[in-house]
């Protein structure tokens, strides 16, 4: 994806990454598509019917980065586990989520790209030290 212009992007703060998924490249009925790192979330919102009263309501959000390579999905999404193991909040820029085909989560493409994002998070992929108890 190539950027022809940017008038804005949207932030988001990943606090809980659920499916985190390396995405090959390929071509369906002749169309290329790149390969990328998918990342899924949710937020559950509680809203008053009228009738049933209270019910939760599920957001679905699909996160894409682009990535050059199948080998740089890879790393970025063992990258992105260690983040997700280290409670780490990631955040991304992209822009405005979109429906695609049949999915009921909204897709978002990131902007950073996987260097910036490798760069970015460096320092948080380092393991926490926690103390050894006494026995």
């Amino acid at each position: 994806m190539e950027i022809l212009k940017q008038g804005f992007t949207l932030n988001y703060d990943i606090q809980e990454m659920g499916l985190i998924k390396a995405g090959g490249k390929g071509d369906y009925n002749g169309t290329p598509y790149p390969a990328k790192l998918i990342i899924k979330t949710s937020n559950i919102i509680q809203i008053e019917n009228e009738e049933l009263g209270l019910q939760d309501n599920e957001e679905l959000l699909e996160f894409r980065i682009i990535c050059e390579s199948n080998v740089q999905a890879s790393e970025l999404g063992k990258m992105f586990r260690q983040l997700k193991n280290n409670g780490v909040v990631v955040h991304l820029d992209g822009g405005l989520p979109k429906y695609q085909n049949d999915s009921e989560y909204l897709r978002v493409i990131v902007t950073n790209t996987p260097e910036q994002l490798m760069k970015k998070y460096h320092d948080s992929l380092k393991p926490i030290n926690v103390p050894k108890q006494e026995k």
